[in-house]
């Protein structure tokens, strides 16, 4: 079976390092890799998992949307190699590192990356924290989310998946003032108190 892993490689501490790309497929005795075109700190990712390290501590100049974005265009990357490499097996072309690295021009040529939505994001969030992929950071611990928290998870998806009912579909560059406003006026227009609205919106 043929995987597509993301890997760093002998990165320096503290300097952004390239993250690589390796296709392999044991059947067909193919193993290539090359630059992904993406670059990261080493102290977000694992060789070990092949992604983003558990807990990571979000900063100014590290944010979750900042990986969020990464991670949707890494997922891109690998699914656009795979079915890439998978054309050419069935052409029965010749595979070998030029192969992948078209590929990989490819991707980045074409703008195959689309960002994830807002809703898709909660979605994903929330479905990652009920079953404890995902987890937060209390005195510097990382912890499980509490049952109460995760209630009040589920509400705040169904409201914005109400909301975004309303014919507008979100993404993090969205999240502006004005979706602010519109998304107070909604609560409003239900007669929803002030503290209700406040839980929904901090």
């Amino acid at each position: 079976m043929a995987t597509v892993n993301i890997l760093l490689k002998t990165p320096r501490k503290d300097t952004l390092a390239e993250l690589y790309i390796r296709y392999r497929d044991g059947l067909n005795k193919i193993d290539q890799m090359a630059r992904s075109g993406f670059r990261i700190m080493p102290q977000y990712w694992s060789n070990n998992t092949h992604t983003f390290k558990q807990g990571n501590l979000f900063n100014d100049s590290y944010t979750e949307k900042d990986q969020i974005d990464l991670k949707g265009k890494l997922k891109g990357l690998k699914d656009h190699v795979l079915n890439g490499m998978a054309r050419l097996t069935n052409r029965g072309e010749t595979i070998n590192r030029k192969s992948l690295l078209n590929l990989i021009d490819q991707y980045h040529s074409k703008g195959a990356y689309k960002p994830e939505t807002l809703l898709g994001y909660i979605d994903r969030f929330l479905k990652e924290a009920e079953s404890g992929q995902r987890v937060h950071q209390n005195n510097k611990k990382s912890e499980k989310y509490k049952t109460s928290t995760l209630h009040s998870m589920r509400g705040f998806y169904s409201q914005m998946k109400a909301f975004q009912g309303t014919g507008q579909v979100l993404t993090f560059d969205s999240v502006t003032m004005d979706f602010y406003d519109d998304f107070v006026n909604y609560f409003l227009q239900k007669n929803y108190g002030p503290n209700t609205i406040g839980r929904n919106i901090t």
